[in-house]
């Protein structure tokens, strides 16, 4: 007995389903046990894929909580994030290689809790992910915060060393260092570093970015290098001009600097 079968292969210049004949029955077995092996396949994967996306959803979770913290300044949106993520996606119910550790840490070190930061840092598979930016940097950010900036500046400068992919990206971080001890020259650089990096590894832009073109306004403002503190408020009041309305408040203050800044160089006497 003839047996039909399917195939897709050409017809009129067309891909299209053809028709021909399997006239062995060990040709039909043949066909029967690949469509069985493929159906198999595909159900085995079905769960790694779904994982797969979980964790996809949960790292861009983390990450997302993490520069909603850092562009307006509150944290409880991402606590509550963080604490709901924990309930409905426990890093437990993922494959070790799928969990994200780095993206949780770098989310923690957000949120000023070093010792779960550090905890997630020193999990397993922290070093499964390949996150090459956000790895090294959290390990630095925690040294920095548990031994001070005499050990933590260097370990800093060190994560930033192994950033292959882009050494100027979250150079905010560094200038934060400076800026908390004092030294704002060396401040002034990283942050200029920072906000020149290009845009594909910003990370949300007008989130992260913004805070440090209004933080570099301000520094300039107080070394009296008005032209490029005028550039900066300028640059921070372009790129939150649509955020929402609890961030306008800001974005008013940088106006009125301008204009106040802008005012002053009016008055001075030309050189």
């Amino acid at each position: 007995m003839d047996t039909w079968w399917y195939a897709l292969g050409p017809q009129d210049g067309l891909e299209t389903f053809t028709v021909g004949r399997v006239r062995s029955p060990f040709s039909l077995l043949c066909l029967v046990i690949v469509a069985g092996l493929l159906l198999t396949w595909l159900q085995d994967r079905a769960p790694v894929s779904a994982a797969n996306s979980t964790a996809s959803a949960l790292r861009q979770l983390f990450e997302g909580a993490a520069d909603d913290a850092i562009a307006t300044g509150n944290t409880s949106f991402a606590i509550e994030r963080l604490a709901r993520a924990r309930v409905e996606t426990p890093m437990e119910s993922l494959p070790p290689e799928g969990r994200p550790w780095q993206s949780l840490a770098f989310l923690l070190i957000e949120l000023d809790d070093i010792e779960r930061a550090d905890s997630a840092a020193s999990s397993p598979g922290y070093n499964i992910v390949t996150e090459e930016i956000i790895a090294p940097l959290v390990r630095g950010w925690i040294t920095y915060r548990q031994d001070g900036p005499e050990r933590g500046i260097p370990a800093l400068i060190e994560a930033y060393n192994q950033m292959e992919l882009c050494v100027r990206c979250l150079q905010d971080y560094l200038g934060l260092a400076y800026d908390e001890t004092g030294a704002y020259s060396e401040a002034i650089s990283a942050y200029e570093r920072f906000v020149s990096a290009p845009d594909y590894y910003s990370f949300f832009v007008a989130a992260r970015t913004a805070p440090v073109h209004f933080r570099l306004g301000e520094l300039y403002e107080d070394t009296e290098q008005l032209d490029k503190s005028i550039e900066h408020y300028t640059k921070f009041a372009e790129l939150w001009e649509n955020a929402d309305p609890e961030l306008q408040p800001r974005v008013a203050e940088a106006r009125r600097r301008i204009e106040s800044l802008l005012d002053r160089l009016a008055r001075e006497p030309a050189n």
